[in-house]
C-alpha cells in the first residue's frame, strides 16, 4: 500500500525525484536494503540514469554493497555513470567503496586510477579496500602515494596502517609513518594513533620506544592504557603491567573488560591466585563476570596458577556458552595433576560429545597427560587411539611438539616399534630431541636393532656432533660388536671429533 501511494504521487518533476531519493535514502539508513532496492527499480532502469538522478547513486550503490547480494546491478549503475560522465566526488567514492564491499579490489582501483582529481575520501577508501581485503603492501603504498601528493591522512587510516605494518612485519614502514606523524604539523597527533603506536612498538619488541610514546599521551583513555598493560604481559614484564593497572585506576581511568582479560595471563604466569581473585571480584562488580570470553580467560589463569582447579571448573560449569579455548584450559590443568588425568580424559571425551573437535593445544595436553602416567597400559592403549584419531579424524596440523610427545609415551611404554614406525612415518624431519629419545629408551627395552638405526639418522643429522658417535659407541658395545666400537673411536679421532668432559663438583 506504501509502495502504490508513492507510484502515484512520482512524476518527473525535481520534487519527485527529491522525494524518490529520500525514501531510498530512508530505507538504506533503516537497513532496509533489499526495500530500498525494490523500490529504486520500481521506477529507475539501471541503464536510464540521467543528471536528475544521479545524485541518488551513492545511496543506491551503499545498498548494494551491503546487501552483498546485487552485485550485477551495481555494475549497472557503474556502467551508466560511465556512460554518462558522471564524475562527482561523492558517485566516486560510492563505487570505490562499493567495490570494497564486494571483495573486488581490481574494479575499485579502477574506478580510483581513471577518476580525474581525488579528494581525501577517495585516497581513505583505495586505502582501506586493501586493508581489507588483505592486500597489505598495496595499501602501504597507497598510503605513501597519499602524503606525497598532499593529502593528510586521518587519525583511523593512520592506525589503521600501522596495523596493516604489524600483519606484514613492516618495521620500517610503521617507524616512517611515526616520523610523518611527528613532522607532518597538519597531522593530529590523537590518543587513537599514540595507542597504535604503542601496540605498533610492543608487536616489535621495542618497550622503551613503547613506553616513550605512551608517556606523550596528554589524555590516556581505556584504550591506550590497555594497550600499555597487554603490551607490558606480552613481554612478560608483569611488574609493570601491574603497575600500569594501579596507575590507570589512580588517574581515574576504569579497567574495562578487554583491559582485565589482557592483564589476567600476567597471574597465570606469576601463579599470582591473590591478584587474579581481586581481579575476579573487580570484574563480577563491573558486570562482566559472566561474558564469554572474560570466563574463558579466567578457566585458564586459575588452572595455570595450580592448586586452583577447583575454582577453574566452578567458572566453567557455570558458563552457558563453552568454546574450544575453554575446554582446552580446563583439560590442560587437569593434565598436569597425574591424579587428574582421568578427569582430563573425562573432560576430553565430553567436549566431543557436545560436538566440539579439539584443536592442537587440547591434542598436546592430553598425550602429555597420558604421558605423565605411562605405566598404566590403559592409558597408554588411550593415547594411540587419540592419536590414530588425530591423524585420521580430526581435522587437526599435528606439530613436531605432538610427535615429540606422542614417541616419548611409546617409548616410556616399552612400545618401542610402534614409536620407530611414528618416526619413520613423520611428515616432517624428526628431531635429534626426537631421536636421541626413542635411542635411550630402545636401549632400555633391548630393541638394539632400533637403537643403532636411529643413531645412524642423528649422525646424518649432525655429522659434527660429537655426542652422536660416542652414542653408537654405546651402542655397539651393548650389542658386543667391538669391531664396530673400535671403528667409531677411530674414526672421531681422525676428524678429532672429542666427547664433552664431565667433571664432578667432589
Amino acid at each position: 500500500m506504501h509502495h502504490l501511494l508513492i507510484k502515484r504521487c512520482l512524476s518527473t518533476s525535481p520534487s519527485a525525484i527529491t522525494f524518490l531519493n529520500s525514501n531510498v535514502k530512508r530505507l538504506v539508513s533503516d537497513r532496509l536494503y533489499e526495500e530500498a532496492l525494490a523500490f529504486y527499480a520500481q521506477y529507475v532502469h539501471p541503464f536510464q540514469l540521467h543528471s536528475n538522478t544521479a545524485f541518488i547513486v551513492p545511496s543506491i550503490t551503499k545498498a548494494c554493497a551491503l546487501s552483498q547480494s546485487h552485485q550485477i546491478l551495481g555494475m549497472q549503475i557503474h556502467c551508466n555513470v560511465i556512460k554518462n560522465g558522471f564524475e562527482e566526488f561523492t558517485i566516486s567514492n560510492s563505487l570505490l567503496s562499493m567495490y570494497a564491499k564486494f571483495w573486488d579490489t581490481k574494479s575499485a582501483f579502477k574506478v580510483f586510477d581513471e577518476m580525474p582529481s581525488r579528494d581525501t575520501v577517495s585516497w581513505n577508501s583505495m586505502i582501506n579496500c586493501y586493508t581489507q581485503n588483505g592486500c597489505l603492501l598495496e595499501a602501504l603504498k597507497m598510503f605513501r602515494d597519499m602524503h606525497a601528493h598532499g593529502f593528510v591522512p586521518k587519525p583511523e587510516l593512520v592506525a589503521s596502517c600501522l596495523s596493516t605494518c604489524v600483519k606484514s612485519e613492516n618495521w620500517r614502514l610503521g617507524r616512517a609513518i611515526h616520523a610523518l606523524v611527528l613532522l607532518d604539523e597538519r597531522m593530529e597527533y590523537s590518543s587513537f594513533v599514540a595507542t597504535a603506536l604503542v601496540d605498533f612498538y610492543w608487536k616489535f619488541d621495542d618497550p622503551n620506544m613503547a613506553s616513550r610514546v605512551f608517556d606523550r599521551v596528554v589524555e590516556k583513555n581505556e584504550v591506550s592504557w590497555t594497550a600499555m598493560i597487554s603490551g607490558c604481559v606480552e613481554y612478560h614484564d608483569h611488574v609493570r603491567a601491574f603497575a600500569c593497572l594501579r596507575a590507570m585506576q589512580c588517574e581515574g581511568v576504569k579497567p574495562n573488560r578487554v583491559t582485565l582479560i589482557s592483564v589476567l595471563p600476567a597471574c597465570g604466569e606469576l601463579r599470582s591466585v591473590k591478584r587474579g581473585k581481586e581481579i575476579h571480584a573487580y570484574a563480577v562488580r563491573h558486570g562482566y563476570g559472566l561474558d564469554a570470553q572474560f570466563s574463558s580467560t579466567l578457566v585458564h589463569m586459575y588452572c595455570e596458577c595450580g592448586g586452583a582447579l577447583q575454582m577453574a571448573r566452578l567458572i566453567f560449569d557455570r558458563s552457558m556458552k563453552k568454546e574450544i579455548v575453554m575446554w582446552s584450559s580446563m583439560i590442560a590443568g587437569y593434565s598436569r595433576s597425574k591424579d587428574r588425568v582421568r578427569e582430563a580424559m573425562r573432560l576430553f571425551n565430553e567436549m566431543q560429545m557436545e560436538g566440539i573437535l579439539p584443536n592442537t593445544v587440547t591434542l598436546l595436553a592430553m598425550i602429555s597427560a597420558l604421558l605423565s602416567t605411562c605405566n598404566h597400559s590403559g592409558l597408554v592403549e588411550e593415547g594411540q587411539e587419540l592419536f590414530d584419531r588425530a591423524m585420521k579424524d580430526i581435522n587437526v596440523s599435528l606439530t613436531i611438539e605432538h610427535y615429540a610427545c606422542y614417541i616419548d609415551l611409546l617409548g616410556r611404554a616399552g612400545k618401542i616399534q610402534a614409536a620407530y614406525d611414528i618416526v619413520c612415518g613423520m611428515p616432517t624431519k624428526p628431531s635429534p630431541r626426537i631421536l636421541s629419545s626413542l635411542v635411550s629408551a630402545s636401549k632400555l627395552h633391548g630393541r638394539l636393532d632400533i637403537a643403532e638405526s636411529l643413531v645412524h639418522v642423528l649422525i646424518r643429522t649432525e655429522p659434527e656432533n660429537p655426542a652422536n658417535h660416542t652414542l653408537l659407541s654405546m651402542v655397539y658395545a651393548e650389542s658386543d660388536n667391538w669391531p664396530g666400537v673400535e671403528e667409531v673411536r677411530r674414526y672421531m679421532e681422525e676428524r678429532n671429533l672429542k666427547k664433552n668432559r664431565s667433571f664432578s663438583r667432589i
